[in-house]
């Protein structure tokens, strides 16, 4: 009785997972369900994983339906596991990426110590180019290691853009030109740029924030209520798709603008930032359509960004104009944020 149960199983999960095989070509406004299809990709994984091993055990050619669905979703597995190797050049440059969130830790609620910020700027300071989200509204470090973080930055990244008041920030080794920023209904989302100078040439720098989804707190509350079949706990559920639609059909019409300045760019790109969507995403594909992904030219294992209450994601990205030639990436945990910071070492193509 069991294999039979498990056998239809196995189907409707690789009927379920097709969903995620359209949600990037869906835009929300039109079907906003499809969007949430993306966040549940890493599990739906896993369990095919796991089907295909059981039924490997078992001797049962049913493992060839969950692998036909991996192979048709390939595009899909080596946006979250990467297999490369570096390949490093001594003149190339590199970019880090990541949402500070103010410089202030959300499990401890302290900010960096001096040590703390000499440790991080020590490991960094070759880095040629910083893309900050959510960076200090007044432009200011603060807490006890706010001098030695003024000093330092200063010292390794001369050149800088902050518009007081917004939570966007590009430190950089190079002098900068051509610096503005479009903030999308607040002061936190929305698109900064600059183009830096290097060696005579010119590469464009886009940092990018997309619209917060706004739902951590209230899915920490949901999973503490779950015992408690209430109303309130329905009506918390009810919010929390909600919120998610409204951020998904928000993070569509944004790409929309960052796709008009794709197409009036030429020459040398770099962009990177918080998506707050998975590469399961329509936000995502957009912009993969013009421009390459650090993670999937030179990354290597499970590529998760989001350190929060819900795991499994990968929503902090670096891509790249074709002309540029990806030489490794690295994501890493800081003890500041709860994301991890994206880095890429790159060159432009001979």
């Amino acid at each position: 009785m069991m294999l039979p149960l498990l056998k239809w199983g196995n189907l409707a999960l690789i009927l379920a997972s097709l969903a995620t095989l359209l949600a990037p070509y869906v835009h929300p406004e039109y079907f906003w369900p499809l969007s949430i299809t993306g966040l549940f990709f890493p599990w739906l994984l896993l369990l095919h994983l796991a089907f295909i091993g059981f039924w490997l055990y078992q001797k049962n050619r049913y493992f060839l339906y969950s692998l036909g669905w991996l192979a048709i979703s390939w595009n899909h597995f080596d946006s979250l596991v990467g297999v490369s190797t570096p390949d490093i050049s001594p003149d190339g440059l590199s970019v880090l990426s990541l949402n500070c969130h103010g410089f202030f830790a959300p499990s401890t609620g302290k900010r960096p110590t001096p040590e703390e910020w000499e440790s991080w700027i020590s490991a960094n300071k070759e880095v040629d180019f910083l893309f900050f989200q959510e960076f200090p509204s007044n432009g200011r470090f603060s807490g006890a290691g706010a001098a030695v973080a003024k000093k330092e930055f200063a010292r390794h990244w001369p050149h800088k853009y902050h518009k007081a008041g917004g939570r966007l920030a590009i430190w950089s080794k190079y002098p900068l030109s051509d610096k503005k920023v479009n903030y999308f209904s607040n002061h936190v989302n929305g698109i900064m740029q600059a183009t830096a100078t290097v060696n005579k040439q010119r590469i464009r720098l886009l940092n990018v924030h997309l619209q917060s989804n706004s739902i951590t707190e209230l899915s920490d509350e949901f999973v503490t209520d779950l015992d408690v079949p209430e109303k309130e706990t329905l009506n918390k559920f009810v919010e929390m798709l909600r919120r998610y639609k409204n951020a998904a059909i928000q993070r569509a019409r944004q790409v929309k603008q960052l796709e008009e300045i794709l197409e009036d760019s030429s020459g040398s790109l770099v962009l990177g930032g918080d998506f707050n969507d998975t590469p399961q995403s329509y936000a995502y594909q957009r912009i993969h359509s013009y421009l390459s992904d650090g993670f999937r030219q030179k990354g290597m294992g499970i590529g998760t960004t989001y350190q929060g209450k819900l795991p499994g994601l990968r929503i902090d990205y670096i891509f790249f104009s074709p002309d540029l030639f990806v030489e490794s990436y690295r994501h890493q945990k800081t003890r500041f944020s709860d994301h991890k910071m994206v880095q890429t070492s790159f060159r432009w193509k001979e």
